[in-house]
């Protein structure tokens, strides 16, 4: 059942809005700094190696051990932009209603998305590690349809034969990526 769940967290169909933002990889290519398949996949590979998985994935597994406020908090005010802000405080309160329609309890205030994809992986005893996988493919999924629909290229090939972006990463590298198992230190 617990595969299921996972499955269910990871689609792109979970009416959390996922597919509405693109991270800003649409001004991206809006400004030309991502003009081809070749800059769109490093812009995204980049963006995965160097924020989602050192930063966003981190927190995630965090709160799956244990979510606080604080950690929640955390997160939030590492957002860069307004926008960015507004899309995790969004996307995190859509998942939360429908968790609460589920009568799984939401015990964070205004949790950002992985803190509330935390608390789903955290009832439905999914395993850490496979919660993070899923939850970066999900965002690399985002990321290529997002890049696809807005700048009609044709592919985008982040798979490599080791399963990982083409930039050389595996998508299990999250689990370590912070050089610990600890969330960074708030400032």
């Amino acid at each position: 059942m617990s595969l299921a769940r996972l499955l269910q967290l990871a689609s792109p169909t979970l009416p959390v809005g996922a597919y509405s933002y693109s991270q800003g990889l649409e001004s991206a290519i809006e400004a030309k700094i991502v003009f081809n398949s070749k800059t769109a996949e490093a812009w995204i590979a980049d963006v995965l190696e160097l924020s989602v998985a050192r930063m966003e994935a981190q927190v995630l597994r965090a709160q799956i051990a244990a979510p606080t406020q604080e950690l929640n908090d955390f997160f939030l005010a590492t957002r860069e932009t307004a926008e960015m802000r507004a899309e995790t405080l969004q996307m995190g309160q859509a998942l939360s209603r429908l968790l609460t329609d589920l009568a799984i309890p939401v015990p964070i205030e205004e949790p950002a998305f992985p803190t509330s994809f935390a608390i789903a992986v955290r009832h439905w005893s999914i395993e850490p590690r496979e919660a993070v996988i899923a939850y970066l493919w999900s965002w690399l999924e985002n990321q290529v349809m997002a890049a696809l629909s807005t700048s009609g290229f044709t592919s985008i090939n982040l798979i490599t034969d080791t399963g990982g972006p083409s930039s050389g990463g595996k998508p299990d590298e999250a689990s370590s990526s912070a050089g610990g198992t600890e969330p960074p230190a708030a400032p």
